[in-house]
């Protein structure tokens, strides 16, 4: 038996496509797009990156050329900073 474990994926769809938050480990890419096209027959517009482990963005390769934000990296990171600033107070 073989046991893959992923970090969360989120999905978005709207009109013109489906947006991503993070694409999952690359063994998973086509299950999550075949599970995506079960949703909506639609296409992967947007994929935003929360981080870059390799749970998060391997599903890339598989849906290489949509467009990818790495602004929730930046917004992560920032509250990360301030909750160990308050934390370290205590």
């Amino acid at each position: 038996m073989t046991l893959i474990c992923t970090g969360n994926i989120g999905a978005s769809v709207g009109e013109d496509g489906i947006g991503l938050v993070d694409d999952g480990v690359a063994p998973l890419a086509e299950v999550v797009q075949a599970k995506l096209k079960g949703i909506a027959d639609k296409p992967v517009r947007f994929i935003f990156v929360t981080h870059y482990h390799d749970d998060h963005v391997g599903g890339n390769e598989l849906f290489k050329g949509k467009r990818r934000s790495s602004l929730m990296t930046s917004a992560w990171n920032n509250w990360n900073k301030t909750a160990l600033e308050e934390t370290a107070d205590r």
